[in-house]
């Protein structure tokens, strides 16, 4: 099967990636193979490419599990599919090593305290103790 070549600029750092991935594959079993690092964010730069595509990637999935947890809950809180503004609900950062944890800052006024410690619940239950902060 011919391979499919993705340039990617995550969202968490100023890296730039390409992978590469079989379309024939269904998209979520599908596996992805680094191909090469085009540019290094100040984070990732000491990291040999692969392993800053590894990190990258794992930030990247640890800021879109925590930020949708609470995204879903701030969506039923109010009875609808999905919310017009996801930054008003809650502000998110990343600190320490790579893989670097997220902090993620609920904004929203209409989750309660029971919505929040309910999403980092299931935040915790998805990415592991320590890997999330929901503040």
């Amino acid at each position: 099967m011919p391979l499919k070549t993705t340039r990617w600029r995550p969202d968490t750092c100023a890296c730039v990636f390409e992978y590469a991935w079989d379309d024939a594959e269904p998209q979520d079993t599908r596996a992805l193979a680094f191909a090469r690092r085009l540019e290094a964010c100040a984070v990732h730069e000491g990291a040999p490419p692969e392993a800053a595509f590894g990190h990258a990637r794992e930030e990247n999935r640890r800021k879109n599990v925590a930020v949708g947890a609470l995204l879903a809950a701030a969506a039923a809180r109010r009875g609808v599919e999905r919310v017009a503004d996801p930054a008003a609900v809650c502000a998110w950062a990343l600190e320490g090593s790579p893989p670097r944890r997220v902090r993620v800052t609920v904004r929203d006024p209409l989750l309660t305290p029971a919505d929040r410690d309910a999403a980092a619940a299931e935040i915790a239950a998805a990415l592991g103790p320590g890997a999330a902060i929901v503040e």
